[in-house]
């Protein structure tokens, strides 16, 4: 009978153990804040809410448009800097684009 709890108690150690390791183990990434997009967050674009027709006569028509693709319908603008998208009419979001220097 003595042996059960023993080895009761060594699974026990040896699981916590194993967690420890597997929890101590990690990747550090370090994702480093360019100059390009310090210049770029002041450029101005639409705000979500926006709808089409006030985002075309705000900033031009877009270079091009994809869309409209699922449910509900998203549509993409691309503008030189940003692209904008669309649920149905109105903006949900807006992401500057990455410009290699």
């Amino acid at each position: 009978m003595k042996k059960i709890p023993q080895l009761l108690i060594s699974l026990a150690i040896a699981s916590g153990i194993g967690a420890q390791a597997t929890l101590s183990f990690g990747d550090e990434v370090m994702v480093p804040v360019s100059q390009q997009s310090m210049e770029l967050k002041d450029t101005p674009r639409p705000s979500n809410g926006m709808n089409m027709k006030d985002v075309e006569a705000n900033y031009g028509t877009p270079v091009s448009v994809t869309g409209p693709v699922g449910d509900p319908p998203i549509t993409t603008w691309e503008y030189d800097l940003f692209k904008v998208y669309f649920e149905h009419t109105l903006v949900i979001h807006t992401v500057l684009k990455h410009n290699p220097q």
